[in-house]
């Protein structure tokens, strides 16, 4: 869907800004340690998944108001905020907390303790389109079972 390729899209270039702003042009970055990927991908994880939730639930209200329909929608967002920003910091919260002990305790046994530039920035757009391609389809379904 077209909300699904927007979250997409905005958070790949987030994620690209930030890695440059947080680790300016460093060759190579730490793994653990201040300043080192795995507290950036905390923060990565909860920014990706509020603005995923976030545009997700934005777009489609403004697509819903202007004569989107889609009949047979499952999810129901009577469980859900009605307003999107703590409706998306509810969720990025809750992934955040589920995705985070998984990335501090996988990662460093799985690769190196410092990772080249070039990799850390394909690791990071990876995960951010994998994770916005995973929670914008949900975001979208509650988006469209609510009444406008």
């Amino acid at each position: 869907m077209v909300e699904t390729s927007i979250s997409i899209g905005v958070n790949v270039a987030m994620t690209l800004l930030m890695a440059y702003f947080v680790f300016g042009a460093a060759s190579r970055v730490a793994l653990a340690g201040p300043g080192g990927l795995m507290i950036d991908l905390s923060l990565q994880t909860f920014m990706v998944a509020l603005m995923t939730v976030l545009m997700a639930t934005l777009v489609t209200r403004l697509r819903r108001k202007s004569g989107l329909q889609i009949d047979g929608v499952a999810a129901s967002a009577q469980s859900w905020p009605r307003h999107p920003l703590f409706r998306a910091a509810i969720a990025a919260l809750a992934v955040t907390a589920i995705l985070l002990p998984m990335i501090w305790l996988v990662l460093p046994m799985i690769t190196p303790p410092v990772w080249g530039m070039p990799v850390v920035l394909f690791f990071k757009t990876a995960y951010a389109v994998a994770l916005a391609a995973v929670l914008a389809p949900p975001a979208l379904r509650i988006a469209m079972s609510e009444p406008l």
